[in-house]
């Protein structure tokens, strides 16, 4: 005990000579403020800047998402060309492809081919012939054979033709006409039952499809009377969409072909 009490004597005695030496040069006092500031400043600024950091990094991360974004999907304005002979007498018309009545067209080879595909439906099913001009006539089968595989024109050759009690030849130079009205334009698309392909097509650009369903409103025109009629028409069709050529930078025409045309007649 009287050892313990020695040594502790001596701590004192050496701690009291440690301090007044501090106490002589001035340095008790600025060694205790870096002991506070080191034990429970410090800390605390460190952990405020490492907040700092922080929130700023997310509002970057935010800011370049929202960046990002706006960028894609990258869209490719495509010129509209229009040829015309002479301005004066023919006027250039554009049309509005969004105005299609379509269920679920995504894309721009959607939107054209809704366009050609009213297009084709309406030189098949509407008819006018009350000036009996041939040459429309004549324009109309050009039409429809330019656009349809062999089969297809075939059908409707004959369908036209005279031995059909149901042909519009047969309205040939009378006051009857008939108007094609779309409803709706829906596109089938194949549904991929394994999973592995539903994968694939999350990842990639959906194939165009090649099957369309068009409902649509007949009025035929008689003399004195207008009847009214809803059809339905399931065509498939080839289209190789607005593609362009890697060496002249040019867009290729566009191939587009009926190779299945079915009407059905609507309660």
């Amino acid at each position: 005990m009287q050892e313990d009490n020695t040594e502790s004597e001596d701590f004192k005695k050496r701690y009291n000579s440690f301090v007044s030496k501090l106490l002589e040069n001035k340095t008790f006092f600025k060694d205790a403020r870096e002991w506070y500031a080191t034990t429970y400043v410090l800390p605390i600024s460190q952990r405020s800047f490492f907040i700092l950091i922080s929130i700023m990094g997310l509002f970057t991360s935010i800011m370049i998402a929202s960046i990002v974004n706006s960028v894609f999907p990258l869209k490719e304005t495509v010129p509209v060309i229009i040829e015309s002979k002479d301005q004066a007498i023919y006027k250039p018309i554009i049309y509005d492809l969004t105005k299609i009545n379509t269920q679920n067209s995504k894309t721009a080879d959607e939107f054209v081919s809704s366009y050609l595909l009213v297009n084709y439906l309406k030189e098949r099913e509407e008819h006018s012939y009350r000036d009996g001009n041939i040459t429309k006539y004549n324009e109309k089968f050009n039409k429809i054979k330019n656009n349809s595989s062999i089969e297809v024109f075939e059908e409707f050759k004959k369908y036209m033709s005279k031995s059909n009690s149901n042909s519009p030849v047969h309205f040939f130079g009378k006051n009857i006409s008939r108007k094609v009205i779309i409803k709706n334009i829906k596109f089938i698309r194949q549904i991929k039952e394994e999973l592995s392909d539903k994968i694939k097509d999350f990842f990639r650009p959906k194939d165009m499809p090649s099957l369309v369903e068009i409902d649509y409103l007949v009025q035929t025109k008689y003399s004195n009377r207008t009847v009214s009629e809803r059809n339905k028409a399931k065509i498939n069709f080839k289209f190789n969409g607005i593609q362009k050529d890697q060496k002249t930078n040019k867009y290729l025409p566009l191939k587009f072909t009926v190779t299945k045309y079915k009407n059905y007649r609507q309660n």
